[in-house]
């Protein structure tokens, strides 16, 4: 699945120390790009690798990403 066909997060986070960004989408599930070589990847909740080109990713940054992505959802306001 290339980038442009992934779902895109609400809200992206930096990994403090890699060239990588995190973002939750559906299904508990969250897409990481790492910024220097411009691949990306899909892991799971459990930090298991689901698809794209890229094959690792950090477990605590998943965990964080769809933590953050859980809260947006609570404060944000409600569709009438």
């Amino acid at each position: 699945m290339s980038e442009s066909e992934q779902p895109q997060p609400v809200k992206w986070l930096k990994h403090p120390h890699d060239p990588a960004e995190y973002g939750a989408i559906e299904g508990d599930r969250v897409v990481v790009r790492d910024l220097d070589s411009g691949k990306s990847g899909v892991f799971d909740a459990a930090g298991h690798w689901v698809s794209g080109e890229l094959r690792w990713a950090d477990n605590h940054m998943i965990r964080w990403a769809i933590d953050a992505s859980v809260q947006t959802q609570a404060i944000a306001p409600s569709a009438q």
